[in-house]
């Protein structure tokens, strides 16, 4: 279905005044009004220029884009900053006319103001000063009614601190000033901000038109996502005794999120590959998020379970983003659990995150037997993924194979013949490796170290043992071109922690044994013990060999855990 949109320059006035017919609205997915008192100063100040200079006939505001909901009302996309802002200031400026003598000119200003903010009686003119034609319904603003009772009243406790207070107060005072200063040129102010101030508003024909009309305008702030539509979404199916639980939760999971550095919209995502799998929904292709719940009405958003369902998964990637182990699901106790989802984290795409969302929470619980067939799982799934990503390494090889085990785990059988995981074939590339794929394998190696029983540091560099810049022509006996091709091998690097590895630079072996031995990473440590004083092409080869068979032995050894 084509879209469309009708666009028409107005006047403040002829926008605001629309609100008499279609209220204005602020939806539940908007984020709180957020100006302060340094964009009303400028608002004022550009304004106040404006109509001192008599060169420009018109000031253009911005736009306001919105369109028309299922209610009548004008529920604004973008813009509600400028709008709302407007609102309290020409309430402020009614409130200084009311405190003037009453003449002709005051009368008049008043009865055109009357209009932008109240519905007014179309006879008599008299506006009814408790229907405003703003309301905010945005979800978390305690201060929502704030706006309302200022509209209303013309009156705002100085001790508040919210931002529509603020800021009603700071344009009292501005107008205030500016009346005491030029008092002549205060009538003529008002009009020019109802007559020749301009805004540009945009109608869309639907939502998703408003919102596509947003986000190609706005490339400033922090435009609306996907979540805060859910958010609205969710909060509109629920019966009035369990909105204030949900906002609650969401406002818990937010907060979370941000700290685990993990958002809302990334666990929606995730969730979508769940239902997915749930319907065994295998196509590759990647729908929109919100086209995709919006389908069938926001079905699958208004399932009871939907929120409990996110609330579970922030606790699991909260827990394998922060290591958190005083507050973890029981399965993360286990420390070959620990390794093998630190091993994961340095995947090179995020597909394994669909998966292993998906295994916990459908299979996650707290019983001992589910600990260990989660570690049988782990090492199956990271033997296929670095097997396939060392023959074919890029996203779209693992796609397919990805949405059929997802798939797969509602069933009694989990299927991982999708993967290109020939051992024999994947092992010959070890030594060389796709560069994307080298910090997992080097946790891989770490890991296999017996004293390695802590967690390796959250920052890790790849630390080249003899390293890639020179400072001389030759070394150990060899010339750079002789050394060069062995540099990039496997047998040459090591997981190093990033601090530590600066410090080090480009030093030669002997130099950074120092650095070596306060590393938390023990077959780092064990490097500062080596007794020779050199790193040669002997000893990447030798490691190389050595690693090589390792490797192989135990991603075999995984790969037949299930």
């Amino acid at each position: 279905m084509a879209t469309s949109i009708q666009v028409n320059k107005k006047s403040v006035e002829e926008m605001l005044t629309s609100g008499a017919k279609r209220e204005f609205v602020i939806p539940e997915y908007q984020r709180p009004y957020a100006w302060s008192t340094d964009e009303i100063n400028t608002l004022w100040e550009d304004l106040v220029n404006f109509a001192n200079q008599k060169s420009e006939k018109t000031y253009f505001l911005g736009a306001i884009v919105f369109y028309e909901n299922e209610n009548g009302e004008q529920e604004i996309i973008d813009g509600q900053q400028r709008l709302t802002s407007l609102f309290l200031m020409l309430r402020a400026i009614y409130s200084k006319l009311e405190s003037m003598k009453k003449d002709k000119q005051v009368i008049g200003l008043q009865t055109q103001l009357g209009k932008t903010i109240w519905e007014t009686d179309p006879i008599t003119q008299e506006p009814n000063k408790k229907k405003v034609l703003i309301s905010s319904l945005v979800l978390n603003e305690s201060s929502n009614e704030t706006l309302k009772s200022i509209l209303i009243s013309g009156k705002s406790d100085s001790s508040e601190k919210d931002n529509y207070s603020n800021n009603f107060n700071t344009f009292c005072q501005l107008i205030d000033g500016y009346a005491k200063e030029e008092p002549f040129q205060f009538y003529e102010l008002i009009v020019h901000i109802l007559k020749d101030a301009i805004l540009l508003p945009i109608e869309a024909d639907t939502q998703d038109t408003a919102l596509t009309i947003f986000s190609t305008l706005n490339d400033r702030g922090m435009p609306l996502n996907d979540a805060d539509i859910f958010k609205a979404k969710i909060y509109n199916s629920l019966s009035a005794d369990l909105r204030a639980p949900f906002i609650s939760m969401w406002q818990d999971v937010s907060e979370r999120s941000e700290a685990a550095g993990i958002n809302i919209q990334a666990l929606f995502a995730y969730y979508a590959f769940t239902l997915r799998a749930e319907d065994n929904d295998k196509d590759t292709s990647r729908p929109a998020l919100r086209k995709y719940f919006g389908r069938n009405n926001w079905e699958k958003l208004r399932q009871s379970r939907t929120m409990s369902d996110i609330e579970r998964e922030m606790d699991i990637w909260e827990t394998i983003n922060t290591r958190n182990i005083a507050e973890c699901p029981t399965w993360y106790k286990n420390n070959e659990v620990q390794q093998l989802l630190d091993i994961l984290t340095s995947y090179p795409n995020e597909y394994w995150k669909y998966t292993i969302n998906t295994y916990l929470l459908i299979k996650g619980n707290d019983k001992p037997e589910f600990t260990k067939e989660f570690v049988v799982f782990l090492k199956k799934f990271i033997s296929v993924l670095v097997s396939g990503y060392l023959i074919k390494p890029t996203v779209n090889a693992v796609k397919q194979p990805i949405m059929n085990l997802n798939a797969s785990i509602f069933s009694n059988s989990l299927n991982f013949s999708g993967f290109k995981s020939s051992l024999e074939e994947a092992i010959e590339n070890v030594i060389e490796p796709p560069a994307k794929l080298i910090p997992m394998l080097l946790k891989i190696i770490a890991y296999d170290d017996s004293k390695q029983r802590t967690l390796l540091p959250f920052r890790l560099d790849v630390e080249h043992i003899l390293p890639r810049k020179w400072q001389t022509t030759s070394l150990y006996g060899y010339s750079f071109d002789q050394v060069q091709p062995y540099i990039e091998h496997l047998g040459n690097k090591v997981p190093f922690e990033k601090r530590l590895n600066i410090q080090a630079g480009n030093k030669y072996f002997e130099q950074k044994k120092g650095r070596y031995s306060v590393s938390k990473v023990e077959i780092v440590k064990q490097l500062s013990q080596y007794q020779g004083s050199e790193w040669g092409i002997s000893n990447i080869t030798e490691r190389d060999d050595k690693l090589k068979k390792m490797l192989k032995m135990k991603l075999s050894f995984w790969n037949k855990g299930l």
